[in-house]
């Protein structure tokens, strides 16, 4: 509504007002969303718009209560009680109170699947635990999540 994102119930019941430059579904019981968009999204005629979107990533609850403000240059979903950031250009993992648990020492990373998060390090892949330990050496030239 008018540019801005909000959240309906199963009813269509507007539960969350519209205050978000985008935001994205439910995992783990929090939700992605981005503040200060300074990028035009983009968009073919069937899907949601794309990344990257240029702005301040957060985590709200279900009653649209923020439980982690818009902080991060980017953020993936919660999976697992965890949840991948990006913190100058680094990657890491957050838990649901915001507190980083697993340094941002990455150059890309992935939720977490399975109990192993995909991590990049320079041009390989691996993975590690929820410790951020790796359990398979970044060795691969391409990999997906679990």
């Amino acid at each position: 509504i008018n540019d801005k994102w909000g959240y309906v119930n199963k009813s269509g019941v507007l539960v969350v007002k519209p205050r978000y430059g985008q935001a994205y579904s439910f995992s783990d019981g929090l939700a992605i969303v981005i503040t200060g968009v300074k990028k035009k999204k983009t968009r073919d005629h069937h899907s949601l718009p794309t990344f990257p979107v240029v702005g301040s990533y957060g985590f709200i609850d279900k009653s649209g209560k923020i439980r982690i403000r818009p902080q991060f240059t980017w953020a993936g979903n919660f999976s697992g009680g965890l949840a991948p950031v990006k913190i100058n250009n680094r990657y890491g993992f957050i838990n649901k109170a915001g507190k980083l648990v697993v340094a941002p020492r990455f150059d890309s990373a992935e939720p977490f699947s399975d109990g192993l998060a995909l991590v990049g390090v320079g041009k390989k892949f691996g993975y590690i635990d929820t410790t951020g330990r790796f359990v398979i050496e970044p060795k691969f030239d391409f990999a997906k999540a679990f």
